[in-house]
């Protein structure tokens, strides 16, 4: 057998096979029946509705929306208000630093007032008195004893104006080494 007669013996049968066993089209989509006729129903009509009376907005005497509202902190009523600290004055090296990387090391006492020594963590020593700046927080020195100073710190309060708040910084004495020799004082002085 030829290859032509063999491919028309095999494909004719298998044809006639496959053409019968396909699936049957789908039935034809049939309407559904009308439900029966109803009886109309009315609508239940709404009230009336009443105009509004008429309103005049008048502004006058009101606070601006647009601004914060005043509190008894903007109206000096908390005793550790304080005005705001001059932001234009330029800084000293102390205010460079946090109150937690300075620490006092030494007073300062001769015939005049008296000066602190103040060690910053690069290892300086500065001279400060009363009224002179120190830490970030705009602290001003008020006052220097024997053991330690204090000054007055200004911070912002959030919503515009600035709170004081005393800090003091105890004299902070050197452990003993070979650095730090311990100095005794003598009895004939």
């Amino acid at each position: 057998m030829n290859r032509a007669g063999w491919c028309s013996a095999f494909w004719v049968p298998f044809a006639a096979v496959t053409i019968g066993c396909a699936p049957a089209p789908p039935p034809e989509p049939t309407t559904a029946a009308r439900p029966p006729d109803r009886p109309s129903t009315t609508v239940p009509s709404h009230r009336t509705v009443r105009p509004a009376p008429p309103f005049r907005y008048e502004s006058a005497g009101l606070r601006d929306p647009f601004q914060a509202p005043v509190s008894g902190w903007e109206r000096g009523d908390h005793p550790g208000r304080s005005a705001a600290p001059d932001l234009q004055r330029r800084r000293t090296v102390l205010e460079g630093f946090s109150m937690q990387e300075l620490r006092m090391v030494g007073v300062l006492a001769g015939s005049g007032a008296r000066s602190a020594l103040v060690g910053d963590p690069d290892g300086m020593v500065h001279a400060v008195r009363v009224g002179d700046y120190v830490g970030r927080d705009f602290g001003r020195v008020e006052a220097i004893g024997d053991a330690g100073l204090v000054l007055v710190e200004a911070i912002a309060d959030g919503s515009g104006g600035w709170v004081t708040r005393q800090r003091a910084m105890r004299l902070s004495r050197p452990a003993p080494g070979p650095n730090h020799p311990v100095m005794e004082p003598r009895g004939d002085a």
